[in-house]
């Protein structure tokens, strides 16, 4: 997928969820490549609640 694909596939399910950040790893988050839209070495999220799709 296009990168722009993906960050609209992103903004969607971010806009329509409650996310919480859990305690992540000691060592700072940094992005690995834009494109993959991915911090290294990652990152937790929690979805506390969802709208469904329209």
């Amino acid at each position: 997928m296009a990168t722009t694909e993906m960050t609209v596939i992103l903004a969607r399910l971010v806009a329509r969820a409650m996310l919480q950040l859990p305690a992540q790893r000691t060592h700072r988050i940094r992005a690995a490549n834009f494109a993959a839209l991915r911090p290294w070495p990652g990152l937790t999220v929690e979805i506390r609640k969802s709208a469904p799709a329209q």
